[in-house]
């Protein structure tokens, strides 16, 4: 089975979550400073990958397909779309 893009950026930004939480944001050693991603932005990238993943999964792959999935119209509505 094949892994997915989304499933090999899902397992390095949990690796960069569990390396912030097991070694500190930033550390410094001889006169130079490391800053790690920011925690807080790595998890909700990290949950729109999730939410995305999981509407593909369940065939919602655009705009339209949603509008369908949730019973709306197709056509185009106020916003131009």
């Amino acid at each position: 089975m094949a892994v997915s893009t989304a499933e090999l950026t899902l397992g390095e930004i949990n690796q960069a979550i569990r390396k912030i939480l097991l070694t500190g944001q930033s550390y410094s050693r001889a006169g130079l400073t490391l800053t790690r991603a920011n925690l807080p932005e790595l998890r909700a990238l990290r949950k729109e990958i999730i939410r995305e993943t999981n509407r593909k999964s369940d065939g919602i792959s655009s705009v339209s397909d949603f509008s369908r999935a949730a019973g709306g119209s197709t056509e185009s509505d106020e916003w131009g779309d």
